[in-house]
């Protein structure tokens, strides 16, 4: 397979994030180990979520272009079924830790004994981890960006690593706050279960994150229609301009995305196909370049409608 700069742009920043998010689990564990805070075993789990699945998309990668004569088209579902799965995954964690720390804040109203959280070792974790998930998530920004936003793995990995971010710095700034708080006072209990309280508050700010993940990628392996607007009206207008400049005209045009690979079907009456088949060969040509500009794995198809 020949070097598609998109795909190589894709296994330059997954590389990035598989060391990065298991630097960061262990990290998280060692924490938690340290300092007896649900949050930031969340935190770790979510990184080791993220480390195992960037593996995963690295390998997607150097096989969603091959052809073959089980997958003719490629394997650029598997972009979308990772997207799905990772979003479910994510969600998972989400949902387990807002429930088993809602657990630990009822156990705690209920008298069952809670170990004092030891603040010291998060200051210093927090700062690292939120330098390495939001610079993450610029960095696969950036890298998306370069191919004009159309790798759907990049998008994946950015949302998930400002997840992460997020959550490492809200983490932090609520558990070091605690610090400050008399044990002795009235707000004496955020010591016990101030970690726990964060968890499901960040838990359920954090949801819409994987939910927009596992709709998108489920719209998309549904065979749905190119969601973004912006670039449905771009597609549309480039294809009818250069059709209408060899005086063309089409009945319909449909453009779906799966992964990074688009498919537009531009339909025609049977005159247009008998009168002029030759334009409609040399105006699919001028269609297919321009679009490819932008993105890198189109397939357009003429149809008789």
């Amino acid at each position: 397979m020949k070097d598609i700069p998109l795909i190589v742009t894709e296994q330059k920043a997954l590389k990035v994030s598989i060391l990065a998010n298991l630097v960061m689990a262990f990290s998280g564990w060692i924490t938690y180990y340290l300092s007896g805070s649900e949050a930031l075993l969340l935190d770790g789990n979510l990184s080791f979520i993220l480390f195992l699945s960037s593996i995963v998309a690295l390998r997607l990668t150097r096989v969603k272009a091959q052809v073959s004569d089980d997958f003719p088209f490629g394997k650029f579902a598997g972009e979308s079924m990772y997207t799905l799965f990772k979003g479910i995954m994510i969600l998972g964690v989400l949902l387990s830790s807002i429930t088993t720390n809602v657990g630990k804040i009822i156990g705690y109203a209920e008298g069952e004994p809670t170990p004092q959280l030891i603040i010291g070792p998060i200051m210093i974790y927090t700062l690292a981890m939120v330098v390495i998930c939001l610079g993450l998530a610029v960095y696969y920004r950036n890298e998306n960006r370069k191919v004009q936003y159309n790798s759907m793995l990049l998008e994946a990995e950015t949302k998930s690593s400002l997840v992460d971010g997020v959550l490492s710095a809200a983490i932090g700034v609520a558990l070091i706050a605690i610090e400050f708080v008399d044990i002795n006072g009235p707000a004496g209990f955020l010591h016990y279960i101030g970690d726990a309280i964060v968890v499901v508050i960040l838990g359920v700010v954090m949801l819409p994150q994987p939910t927009d993940l596992i709709r998108c990628a489920f719209h998309e392996l549904m065979g749905g229609s190119l969601k973004d607007e912006d670039e449905q009206k771009e597609i549309d207008t480039t294809i009818r301009g250069l059709l209408s400049d060899r005086d063309i005209q089409c009945e319909e045009l449909l453009a779906m995305k799966v992964g990074s690979s688009y498919l537009i079907i531009v339909c025609f009456t049977a005159e247009v196909f008998k009168y002029k088949s030759d334009d409609l060969v040399e105006v699919r040509k001028e269609i297919l370049s321009s679009l490819c500009k932008t993105r890198s794995f189109v397939d357009l198809e003429l149809v008789l409608d």
